[in-house]
């Protein structure tokens, strides 16, 4: 177990030096270089959870360390963090393997003085913060004198964004969301109805010992807790996708149908693309568009296995007017990019984004609607939508695009809560030309 808490701490490192995200770096580790089953989950949660808590793990640090925390190098503030997260979060290790190890961890990649100063904050974490029936519990700030401070910390969400939930929502729904977001996430397959169906699918999953139960959501969905979807029976076949079930719905309400042509304005990586498809039976035509020419590549593949060609993707900047596009499509869909702030448990280092890059983003969002509006044929319908709960990304921006475009009316605009079901955080507004 020492060798797969180094690969979580050089998995670490390379997130916060690289930017990468923890599930593409997750990804590419239990690939490569874990093959034991018992190992994988201890990697995966440490990974995990040590990204999620880094708040809550960090106020601990200050709190526990005599000197300027901001002093301590990179790589001690990591082995702190995953230490920590074991004495306070894993119970099934006893507290001395997790000192110790992390303690060994030091001195083979830091040097003998970082691991002697990690081993005395560990093992005065065993005291000070040790509670009345003897185990650890994390230190906060009061939560009648301060309920941000301390829903940060106790959730290890930034200050800003418990702030802009409890405006957004008030104290009790923010705190929902916050633990919705702390959960293990899912795994969403959607079944390819063109063909199979979820019956049929459920059933061969269920045969092959997989664990997999029907969404309650949409009638074509599959919920598994987890594995590598290609090695799922039916892979190879494109017998199913990746998709969550608030997306899926998005595209319902957009419900697009069989001859139809479709603009997808922001669709890497292709998911909503192929819904549609689906839901054309694979009659009609696709405009997936990306302004990543780079990813186009996993829409065409994502097509050709799922036994789909009426996609067709192209490099795109959906914020910039194509003449040639002008009226040309019966529905055009804005899933525009946003803070994410509803994907948290699939991502938890979006809950770390700078709020000056939240700050940013509503008016490269207003850009790309306004833009795609211009696409849509008389009658046609529009979509705007986020997998974010932000009020300045979502309800704000639909109020300027409808006081802004009197030609438009608004069908209906739906948040999806993932507090309220196992599915991601999402909001649509459907619009209709007049």
């Amino acid at each position: 177990m020492a060798n797969i808490r180094k690969k979580v701490f050089l998995s670490l490192l390379s997130c916060e030096e690289n930017g990468r995200y923890a599930n593409l770096e997750a990804d590419a580790i239990l690939k490569r270089e874990i093959q034991d089953e018992r190992d994988k989950a201890l990697y995966t949660a440490l990974l995990y959870g040590v990204i999620e808590r880094k708040i809550t793990l960090d106020y601990q640090i200050s709190k526990l360390y005599s000197g300027n925390p901001d002093s301590l190098q990179l790589k001690v503030r990591i082995l702190l963090r995953i230490g920590l997260y074991q004495l306070l979060y894993m119970n099934s290790i006893p507290a001395y393997a997790a000192v110790n190890e992390t303690v060994a961890l030091a001195k083979a990649t830091v040097n003998p003085g970082a691991a002697k100063l990690i081993n005395g904050i560990l093992r005065s974490a065993l005291t000070a913060l040790a509670a009345s029936n003897g185990k650890l519990s994390i230190k906060t700030p009061d939560r009648t004198r301060d309920i941000c401070g301390y829903l940060s910390i106790f959730y290890g969400y930034p200050r800003y964004l418990c702030k802009l939930w409890i405006s957004a929502y008030g104290e009790e729904m923010a705190e929902k969301l916050m633990e919705a977001q702390n959960r293990r996430p899912i795994i969403t397959l959607r079944v390819n109805s063109l063909k199979t169906n979820r019956e049929h699918y459920l059933a061969e999953l269920i045969k092959a010992g997989i664990e997999a139960s029907p969404s309650q959501l949409t009638d074509d969905g599959i919920i598994l807790n987890g594995g590598n979807i290609t090695l799922l029976p039916g892979y190879s076949d494109g017998l199913f996708f990746v998709q969550d079930d608030a997306p899926r719905m998005a595209v319902s309400a957009l419900s697009p149908r069989p001859g139809e042509t479709i603009i997808d304005a922001c669709a890497c990586p292709g998911g909503k693309s192929f819904a549609s498809a689906i839901m054309m039976k694979n009659r009609g035509k696709i405009l997936s568009m990306d302004i990543h020419a780079s990813k186009l590549s996993l829409i065409s593949s994502g097509a050709r296995r799922l036994g789909i060609n009426i996609i067709e993707p192209s490099a795109s900047d959906a914020a910039l007017f194509q003449k040639s596009l002008e009226k040309k499509a019966d529905r055009v869909l804005c899933d525009v990019p946003c803070s994410g702030f509803g994907t948290i448990s699939k991502k938890p280092e979006l809950r770390h984004k700078a709020k000056s890059a939240v700050d940013a983003l509503p008016s490269l969002q207003y850009s790309i609607l306004e833009n795609c509006s211009r696409y849509v044929r008389d009658y046609g319908v529009l979509m705007y939508s986020t997998c974010t709960l932000n009020p300045a990304e979502n309800e704000e921006i639909v109020s300027s695009f409808l006081e802004q475009n009197k030609q438009f009316t608004l069908i209906e605009a739906k948040t999806n809560f993932p507090c309220d079901s196992l599915s991601d955080g999402f909001f649509h507004a459907l619009f209709k030309r007049n």
